[in-house]
C-alpha cells in the first residue's frame, strides 16, 4: 500500500506541469478514478465570496454522463459541512445509515445520470474541503453508486492529496497568472525529471520527496532538513529583506556579504545563475529563489568545495523549484487576502450589516466580538499609497507596520488605500483598561511614529464588534484631516487625547482663524512689535489651568513676573481671565494657536 501511495503522490505532483492545461481538471479527475476504480460521480464546487456561495464548476460521470449544475450556501448539508469544518467526510452505505439520504439530499437533486436503472442515492460518499493557508476555497466530492463496492478511507486519503494541487491551481486563476511566468520555474522540475540514466532515478526519488513534504504543507524546514539529508550542507532561507525565513541546524559558518542583493540582482535586473563567495576557506552559494521573473528570497548554501557535484545540484535545484512554488503558493494567498481586505473594509464603510462580512474578517483572523481600532497612516509626498505600496520601499514599510501591529495586538489587516494606509486592529481586553482604551492606541502610535518618524499617523477610540470599525474608521480619518489642515510641527494624534479639538477644529479653517484673530490678535502684534512672548505665557497658562508655580517653573520666571504677564495679557485682550466664559474663549483659541501654528506642544 504505501509503494502504491508514493507512486499516487509522484503521480499528483506531475500535476502541476498542467497547469496550463486547459484539461487541468480532467487530468485531476482521471488520477482520482485511476486510484479509486468505484467512483461513479466527481463534482467540483468552488466557493464565490461574492456570492458566498458553493458552485459547481466542474463535473465527472464514469461512464455514465453527470449533468445539472447547482450551488449551496456554506451552511448546506454536507457540503456546507465540509467547506465550515475544514475537515473531509467519508459518509458510508446508506442502506445502514439512516442519515444518510439526509446528510446529502441536496446532491441527490443534482446529480443525474442517462442510465435510468441506477440507484438515485449513493452508497458512499466522500466530501473533502480544498484548503490553502487553512483557507477554504472548495469542496470536493467523490460519489459510489454501486452497492457491492464503498469507498475507504483509503480513498478519502487520495482525494484530499489531489485537492492540495487543485487548490493551487485555483488560486493561480484567481490571480489570472499566465502560465508563461510559470515557465521557467515548471521547466526547471521537467529538466531534472527528464535527466539521462540513473541520475533520472536520483532526480525522481529527490522530486518525489520534496513533494511529498509540499503536499503534506510542511514546507520550509521540512524541504530544508530534507536537502541537508542528501548534501549535509548547512543552509539559510532568506526574504527579500534578508530576514532568516528557515535553517539547518548548523549555519553559524553563513554571513551574507553586505552587497548580496546587488549580486543576486544587480540593477534590478534577476541574474538566473549561481554566485559563489568565499568565506574562512568554505564556499558559499547564493541562490535566487524567484518565481514570474522576480527574486523573492535567496537560498544560501555552504559548501567545502568550490564546485558541487551533479546529484548536489539536482538536490539544490530542485530545492529551489519547490521553495519558489511555496512562495509562490503565499503569494497567491496574500492576492486572494488583499482583495478580501478591501472588499471588508468597503463592506464595514458601508454600514450594511452583510453576513459575509463576518466570514471574510474570520479568513483574515478577525472575529465579530472582541474590542477594535484604526489606525491610518500617510507617507510624505505620496499621491496614491496603493501604487506606493506596490514598490520596494512600501513593502518594506507594510513589512514594519506588521511586525509593530503583531507585537502589540491579536489580530490585524492592514489595507492600502489611495490617500492612506488603513489599519484594523483587535486587542484584548487587558491592552485596552485604562482611560476609556487609549492606553493601546498610543502605544501603537508611539512605536509607528519611532520606527518611521516621517509619516503622519492618526488613531480612534477602541469600540466593541467589527460593526464599530465604521465609527473607528471615521474618527481615525477626522484625526487625519485636521492632522493635515492645522498642524505644522504634529506628525500623530490620537482622537481620545485630542479632546475638545476634535469638535474645535472640524469647522472651517477661515472660522477657525477668525476666531483665534478676534481673541488673540492684540498680543500676537504686541509681541511682534515689542519682541516680548506674550502668546506662549498665555498658551502654557491655559494649558496648564492657572498653576502659577507650574507655568513659573516651565518658564523659568519668578511667579511675579508671571502674575505681570498675565495683568498685560488681561489688559490688551480685554478679558478677565477670572469670568468663566471669557477664560473659556481665552484657553481655546491659545491651545489651538500653539498647536496649529508653533512648536509649542513639543515643548511641554
Amino acid at each position: 500500500m504505501n509503494r502504491n501511495f508514493d507512486q499516487f503522490v509522484t503521480k499528483a505532483t506531475s500535476l502541476i506541469k498542467k497547469f496550463g492545461s486547459a484539461d487541468f481538471y480532467q487530468w485531476a479527475f482521471s488520477l482520482l478514478v485511476e486510484q479509486i476504480t468505484c467512483i461513479n460521480a466527481i463534482m467540483l464546487y468552488l466557493y464565490d465570496d461574492k456570492k458566498n456561495l458553493l458552485q459547481v464548476e466542474h463535473a465527472f460521470g464514469f461512464e455514465r454522463n453527470v449533468r445539472g449544475i447547482h450551488s449551496f450556501n456554506t451552511s448546506e448539508g454536507i457540503c456546507g459541512k465540509v467547506f465550515s469544518s475544514g475537515k473531509g467526510e467519508l459518509i458510508l452505505d446508506q442502506y445502514q445509515l439512516k442519515s444518510f439520504a439526509q446528510n446529502i439530499e441536496e446532491l441527490v437533486d443534482i446529480v443525474h445520470f442517462d442510465d435510468g436503472n441506477i440507484s438515485p442515492v449513493p452508497s458512499s460518499l466522500i466530501a473533502v474541503p480544498i484548503m490553502l493557508e487553512n483557507t477554504p476555497v472548495g469542496v470536493l466530492v467523490i460519489m459510489d453508486f454501486s452497492s457491492q463496492h464503498l469507498l475507504t478511507l483509503r480513498h478519502l486519503n487520495y482525494a484530499e492529496n489531489v485537492t492540495k494541487i487543485i487548490a493551487l491551481h485555483r488560486h493561480f486563476e484567481n490571480i489570472n497568472m499566465e502560465n508563461y511566468d510559470l515557465h521557467e520555474e515548471l521547466s526547471l522540475i521537467k529538466n531534472v525529471l527528464e535527466r539521462d540514466g540513473d541520475m533520472l532515478l536520483y532526480a525522481g526519488v529527490v522530486s518525489s520527496a520534496f513533494s511529498s513534504i509540499f503536499l503534506k504543507g510542511q514546507e520550509f524546514d521540512e524541504m530544508l532538513k530534507q536537502a541537508y539529508s542528501y548534501t549535509s550542507f548547512p543552509m539559510v532561507l532568506y526574504n527579500i529583506f534578508l530576514e532568516k525565513m528557515s535553517c539547518t541546524d548548523d549555519t553559524y559558518d553563513i554571513e551574507l556579504p553586505e552587497n548580496t542583493i546587488d549580486m543576486i540582482q544587480p540593477h534590478g535586473l534577476l541574474k538566473k545563475e549561481w554566485r559563489c563567495v568565499t568565506q574562512r576557506g568554505k564556499c558559499l552559494y547564493l541562490l535566487p529563489v524567484q518565481y514570474g521573473g522576480t527574486i523573492r528570497g535567496i537560498l544560501a548554501v555552504c559548501s567545502h568545495h568550490s564546485q558541487l557535484s551533479i546529484k548536489e545540484r539536482v538536490v539544490l535545484e530542485t530545492l529551489s523549484f519547490y521553495l519558489s512554488f511555496v512562495w509562490l503558493k503565499k503569494a497567491a494567498v496574500n492576492e486572494r487576502n488583499k482583495s478580501l481586505k478591501s472588499e471588508l473594509l468597503t463592506g464595514i464603510l458601508s454600514g450594511k450589516k452583510d453576513d459575509t462580512l463576518l466570514t471574510k474578517a474570520k479568513i483574515l483572523g478577525l472575529t465579530k466580538n472582541g474590542k477594535f481600532f484604526v489606525i491610518l497612516l500617510a507617507v510624505p509626498d505620496v499621491d496614491n499609497h496603493l501604487d506606493y505600496c506596490e514598490k520596494q520601499e512600501g513593502a518594506e514599510l507594510l513589512h514594519t507596520l506588521e511586525d509593530i501591529m503583531k507585537a502589540r495586538t491579536r489580530g490585524i489587516i492592514i489595507v492600502p488605500e489611495y490617500n492612506d494606509i488603513c489599519i484594523i486592529a483587535s486587542c484584548n481586553a487587558e491592552n485596552c483598561s485604562n482611560k476609556r482604551y487609549a492606553n493601546i492606541v498610543a502605544n501603537v502610535i508611539e512605536a509607528i511614529t519611532k520606527a518611521r518618524p516621517d509619516i503622519t499617523v492618526s488613531g480612534s477610540r477602541v469600540y466593541e464588534t467589527i460593526y464599530n470599525v465604521r465609527k473607528c474608521y471615521w474618527e481615525a480619518n477626522q484625526c487625519l484631516t485636521i492632522i493635515h489642515k492645522y498642524f505644522i510641527h504634529r506628525k500623530s494624534f490620537n482622537y481620545l487625547d485630542m479632546g475638545a479639538l476634535r469638535l474645535l477644529l472640524t469647522q472651517r479653517r477661515e472660522d477657525i482663524e477668525a476666531y483665534m484673530e478676534d481673541i488673540l490678535r492684540p498680543i500676537i502684534e504686541y509681541d511682534k512689535n515689542k519682541g516680548t512672548d506674550l502668546i506662549m505665557t498665555l498658551f502654557y497658562y491655559s494649558r496648564f489651568n492657572k498653576s502659577v508655580s507650574y507655568v513659573s517653573k516651565k518658564l523659568n520666571i519668578h511667579t511675579n513676573t508671571l502674575y505681570q504677564r498675565v495683568k498685560k495679557i488681561e489688559e490688551l485682550l480685554g478679558y478677565s481671565l477670572d469670568d468663566p466664559m471669557d477664560w473659556f474663549d481665552i484657553q481655546a483659541a491659545s491651545i489651538m494657536y500653539g498647536l496649529i501654528y508653533t512648536d509649542l506642544i513639543t515643548k511641554l
